[in-house]
């Protein structure tokens, strides 16, 4: 009896991992498209008013969930303002992704 109520619940749990694994892996791989990267700088490009250009940029799972891009360059679109990195992190508060 016992072993079948804590099948119960291990079964879905373990399946509820591989599922968060399988769709972080998809994103990974997804994010690495260089077209999806020129999707997702052209939108923050909207976003923030400042023309972005990166090389690879990748999904960063260690110290919190961030993404990291190499060879950041972002230039004001309308003063002389720019900044270049050879690498740029941007963590994702969990929390706060939780709670929406």
């Amino acid at each position: 009896m016992f072993r079948k109520k804590l099948r119960a619940i291990l079964v879905p749990a373990l399946l509820l991992f591989l599922l968060l694994v399988a769709l972080i892996l998809l994103l990974n791989s997804l994010i690495q498209n260089p077209s999806v990267q020129r999707y997702l700088l052209g939108e923050l490009s909207k976003a923030i008013k400042y023309e972005l250009s990166a090389g690879q940029i990748e999904i960063s799972l260690w110290d919190g969930i961030g993404i990291t891009a190499h060879n950041f360059k972002a230039r004001s679109r309308v003063g002389p303002e720019s900044i270049v990195a050879s690498r740029v992190r941007v963590s994702l508060d969990a929390g706060a992704l939780i709670k929406g």
